[in-house]
């Protein structure tokens, strides 16, 4: 009977480890669902977060190709500009030029007019002179 309490002691015993060591494996069990839970809620955060960071990347990537588009558009209007201002610049000379040329020829025209005028008035003179002259001879024909 000893041996057959030996033995049962020994099965007590190896039971108790037994469940002792189903507990642990039970507390392992939940301590690695519960870190992969863990893990499994910092990967959806991370791939959120990597997620919101790919739509901030993309639209700063569409504001700097949307930059790009209107810098372009300001350069052909500023290239447009500039052509226009120096087409200005060259009819203002054109304009400058040709209202020194008007000066010229209405300086000229008063000069002529000047000249017309003195002419006039010397044969204006000279045909009162002329009148007075033949008038006298008349009178002294008689």
């Amino acid at each position: 009977e000893a041996a057959s309490e030996d033995r049962m002691m020994w099965f007590v015993k190896a039971k108790e480890m037994a469940d002792k060591a189903q507990q642990a494996l039970h507390r392992h069990e939940n301590d690695i669902s519960e870190q992969q839970n863990r893990l499994k809620s910092k990967l959806k955060a991370a791939q959120e977060e990597s997620s919101v960071v790919v739509q901030e990347l993309e639209s700063r990537q569409r504001e700097r190709e949307e930059s790009i588009e209107a810098l372009q558009i300001l350069q052909k209007q500023v290239t447009r500009a500039e052509a226009e201002r120096r087409s200005t610049a060259e009819d203002l000379a054109k304009a400058n030029d040709d209202i020194v040329k008007l000066k010229e020829a209405l300086t000229t025209a008063t000069e002529a007019v000047r000249r017309a005028a003195e002419q006039r008035a010397d044969l204006a003179s000279h045909l009162r002179k002329d009148e007075s002259s033949a008038g006298r001879e008349m009178e002294r024909l008689g």
